[in-house]
């Protein structure tokens, strides 16, 4: 019995281990072998002393084949979806086999969301956000 509970003790661990080693990113959506990850980050947008909160994110081409991703953005703020008729918040993006594509406080790469600045005035709350037509070519 004994060797038993090490046994679960021991399973137990290793997997709350294995769990927390996924460095905060967690899955958005999937669609046709394409995963869209976020996670919670503290960036410098304009390269001084301010400071935003934002949704770092990551795409991962889990096939072997090349894929063209796109989606659209929708953020809403104070409780209204401030991107969904905006152009400018649609992604494209072309993967290799097996490719991620990460952001690491990257505003130049899109695949960032803002959701508030820490240490400077906020007019809108940040409210959600979503990834709405995710649309994958192979």
């Amino acid at each position: 019995m004994k060797q038993v509970l090490i046994i679960i003790g021991l399973t137990f661990f290793i997997e709350l281990s294995i769990a927390q080693n996924n460095d905060g990113w967690r899955l958005i959506q999937s669609e046709s072998g394409i995963e869209i990850y976020g996670k919670d980050a503290i960036c410098n947008p304009a390269g001084n002393d301010v400071q935003a909160e934002v949704i770092l994110l990551k795409v991962v081409n889990t096939s072997s084949q090349k894929a063209r991703v796109s989606w659209h953005y929708q953020i809403a703020y104070n409780g209204e979806c401030r991107t969904c008729n905006n152009d400018e918040y649609r992604i494209e993006l072309e993967l290799g086999p097996n490719q991620i594509i990460e952001n690491t406080c990257n505003y130049n790469n899109r695949l960032i969301v803002h959701k508030r600045f820490i240490n400077k005035p906020n007019p809108l709350d940040f409210t959600s956000f979503n990834i709405a037509q995710l649309n994958v070519i192979k």
